[in-house]
């Protein structure tokens, strides 16, 4: 068994993509080492500031590698996971973590991709879904390679797509996609939410290509196989995105809605056939991004177009945000932090010499762009990123408030100052006078207490916060419900 060849085969039997460039979180991590860390937060959730979490190739020991990388303020810097590859990175919602496909270090002859956790706040790394190759009675190998995965908002569960490769002492192998959730404190699977098609049958490799959460948790969006109504009125199947959620009577994950419907035009010969992938629901949950391929013949013989499309979940028609030439794939989609922009990426799409196309792109080919998500004019680039694939961006939406002031929280200025005994002084200027604000505190970003609920007036005339035993504390504001 040749492990490069094998994850080759299944970082190409998946296409890449993300794109956009995300709003740069404007919240202040400050530390205090005899008082504490502030980290001011919105909506609901502890971020960690950064525009946009993106792969790039980068020069490893054998050749090109995927990197991974942040984009602060316009300032690209190298995240360091320990990882040689980071493949199909996904940002957690408050971002904070990022789950990571990638070869064991610890076993570096295994061809088995597992998933890894990285905390970009502690800079530590863990292993949550260990693979390893395993033999079968009849003497075939199945190698599972994570790949596609995302963290619930609350950072407790993980949508997980593997790739199961099948080889045996044939020329062919196969491919079996499996759709997951699992508990992301360790990996254990808590739901098999679906088995895929096989290679043979899925001839486009779209099924469980990108998967995103609602903001409260409630569903996921991911590819899979849909029934669909041809133009000459028969009926087929093809890739739509498909919503999974959680049944409390069987205690499983499954099926609860459709959010898209692809077509099949079947007038010709060879029939054009559409699949949908690369989900990407909206911070505030209430439109879907996704791309719209287009595929001319069934044997791959010829390019693939694709367009970027946005859906209101609860009923429209779908908005053309970008249209692409045959030939280009996409490599990532994602939404900026306010919702605003739809960040993408494309390349060129893997042309195989001799086979056609395959449904992946050229990630040494690929760009980052963004597009403005209800206006779509222009496609613009992210400052300081051209080149990369697979963008992310922390999801957590600017909340008006009370006083429909519309402040955003990541624009204030905070201070925490040493106050009188055990108390520190928390203030922030900027803040809606009559608005009421809640603010709350963890010692782990794991969980919040209720906090205490003040006026915008009182915050900017600061108000005493309670220092407590703990040389750590993260201060969370929002606005009071």
């Amino acid at each position: 068994m040749n492990p490069t060849r094998h994850r080759r085969l299944s970082a190409n039997a998946m296409p890449l993509l993300r794109n956009r460039p995300a709003r740069p979180p404007k919240s202040r991590l400050i530390f205090r080492p005899a008082l504490a860390w502030l980290c001011l937060l919105w909506g609901g959730a502890s971020v960690v500031a950064a525009d946009t979490v993106f792969n790039a190739l980068t020069s490893g020991p054998n050749g090109p590698v995927h990197g991974l990388f942040q984009m602060q303020n316009g300032t690209v810097t190298a995240v360091n996971t320990g990882l040689t590859n980071n493949f199909f990175p996904s940002l957690s919602r408050d971002g904070r973590f990022i789950t990571i496909a990638a070869n064991d270090p610890a076993r570096p002859f295994q061809a088995a991709t597992s998933l890894f956790l990285f905390d970009r706040v502690t800079g530590n790394r863990s292993l949550v879904v260990s693979h390893s190759a395993q033999q079968q009675p009849d003497g075939s190998f199945v190698t599972p390679h994570a790949q596609f995965s995302a963290l619930s908002p609350n950072n407790q569960l993980i949508a997980l797509h593997t790739m199961l490769m099948v080889t045996t002492n044939l020329p062919s192998s196969d491919s079996f996609p499996m759709l997951t959730v699992n508990r992301a404190s360790d990996g254990f699977q808590l739901s098999l939410a679906e088995m895929g098609q096989g290679r043979t049958l899925d001839y486009f490799r779209s099924e469980y290509v990108g998967i995103s959460w609602s903001p409260d948790g409630s569903v996921f969006a991911t590819p899979a196989y849909v029934q669909t109504p041809t133009q000459m009125g028969g009926l087929q199947v093809t890739v739509g995105i498909v919503l999974f959620g959680f049944n409390s009577g069987t205690g499983q994950w499954q099926r609860v809605g459709q959010a898209t419907q692809p077509r099949i035009f079947d007038s010709t010969i060879p029939q054009v056939v559409e699949t949908h992938i690369l989900p990407a629901i909206s911070p505030n949950g209430q439109r879907l991004a996704f791309f719209e391929i287009t595929w001319p013949d069934a044997l791959l013989q010829n390019p693939a177009s694709a367009r970027l499309l946005a859906v209101n979940l609860a009923g429209s028609a779908p908005q053309v945000l970008a249209t692409f030439n045959p030939g280009f794939f996409p490599m990532g989609l994602a939404w900026s932090s306010d919702g605003s922009e739809v960040i993408y990426s494309i390349a060129p799409q893997t042309q195989v010499p001799g086979a056609g196309f395959s449904p992946a792109g050229e990630p040494g080919g690929a760009v980052i762009r963004k597009v403005n998500s209800t206006n779509p004019v222009a496609i613009e680039m992210l400052p300081g990123i051209d080149a990369g694939f697979f963008p992310n961006s922390p999801r957590v939406p600017t909340t008006p408030g009370n006083g429909g002031s519309g402040v955003d929280l990541r624009q204030v200025p905070v201070t925490l100052s040493r106050g009188t005994g055990n108390n520190l002084v928390f203030r922030a200027s900027g803040l809606d006078p009559e608005t009421v604000y809640r603010l709350e505190s963890s010692t782990d970003l794991r969980s919040f207490g209720s906090g205490e609920t003040f006026t915008g007036q009182q915050i900017m005339n600061g108000v005493n916060v309670a220092a407590g035993d703990n040389a750590r504390v993260f201060y969370r504001l929002r606005t009071q419900p």
